[in-house]
């Protein structure tokens, strides 16, 4: 589905600078990637042990002798810009976005952009990942997302709202220009939550339809219904291509993986 302007922004294809073997973590599991393939493991009550974990490994013929970087797929983000970010406030930063529990809070600074993104990590399953492989390194999905957008941005004068669609939340990018103005990551089941959540930034920052671009990053069919919905106040919308493969169409996190697995 198509709507609105083209997308004419300069691109850069080269998206995530991570290591060739990569964990993307799920609400029900993950996906162990490397540069032919992908690999889920599901689980929902209970985290697998160690010894599960590596005889999977074994089984799909995955080295486990190798660094690995494990991003975050699931949960929300908040970003802080670093000027005002203080280390010792991280689980505070947290509690005003999300619930934790078992969970510990993490940051990553982009110091290219001057922003740190604060995120849970579960503290157990990354415990048994680095029982497993020689080097493991975090962070959440927006972390890549956000020096991507602010790229793609620049020479942009006008306001322009973000939408990273996911399997049970939505990220949001509101840049003046190349400026970040807000980044949050909302909980959601079902369009009518999506688009609450998208009215209610738009009111907060007083965003009349005609004094914004809305883009969604990438076009899926599963989520057609949020596209259709936010047309209802917002008639120009765009999408930020991506390279879809059909089995990419049902996965948690699309358009962060076609771009994985381009």
């Amino acid at each position: 589905m198509e709507t609105g302007r083209p997308f004419s922004m300069q691109q850069n294809n080269t998206l995530f600078s991570i290591s060739s073997s990569s964990i993307f973590v799920h609400e029900d599991g993950f996906s162990f990637c490397n540069a032919s393939k992908v690999h889920r493991f599901g689980f929902t009550k209970r985290l697998p042990s160690l010894d599960e974990l590596r005889t999977w490994l074994e089984l799909h013929g995955l080295n486990s002798k190798t660094a690995v970087d494990v991003v975050y797929c699931n949960g929300k983000a908040i970003t802080v810009p670093m000027p005002l970010f203080e280390e010792s406030d991280v689980d505070l930063y947290l509690k005003t976005a999300v619930t934790v529990n078992e969970e510990k809070g993490a940051f990553h600074r982009q110091e290219s952009i001057d922003k740190v993104v604060v995120y849970p990590r579960a503290v157990a399953l990354e415990e048994r990942f680095q029982g497993l492989f020689s080097e493991s390194r975090s962070m959440h999905v927006v972390s890549h997302l956000l020096p991507y957008l602010t790229d793609l941005t620049k020479g942009n004068i006008r306001r322009s709202i973000y939408v990273h669609l996911r399997e049970g939340f939505f990220d949001l990018f509101l840049f003046q220009g190349s400026q970040l103005l807000l980044q949050n990551s909302f909980q959601q089941e079902n369009a009518d939550e999506f688009l609450y959540y998208l009215f209610y930034v738009t009111e907060q920052y007083y965003l009349k339809p005609e004094e914004f671009d809305l883009f969604f990053l990438g076009t899926y069919s599963r989520f057609n219904a949020y596209y259709e919905g936010a047309k209802t106040f917002h008639e120009s919308i765009a999408f930020v291509p991506s390279a879809l493969s059909l089995q990419e169409e049902q996965h948690p996190v699309p358009f962060f993986q076609t771009f994985m697995n381009g």
